[in-house]
């Protein structure tokens, strides 16, 4: 448990406004749209 901690730490905190493009992308390509 204590690495999920750590690797969670180290992961940014993003938001609307500073996730990357490439990650809302890939979350907003669906199949069928």
């Amino acid at each position: 448990m204590k690495t999920h901690l750590i690797a969670y730490k180290r992961m940014p905190v993003w938001n609307r406004e500073t996730v990357p493009t490439e990650i809302t992308h890939k979350h907003n390509t669906k199949v069928g749209t």
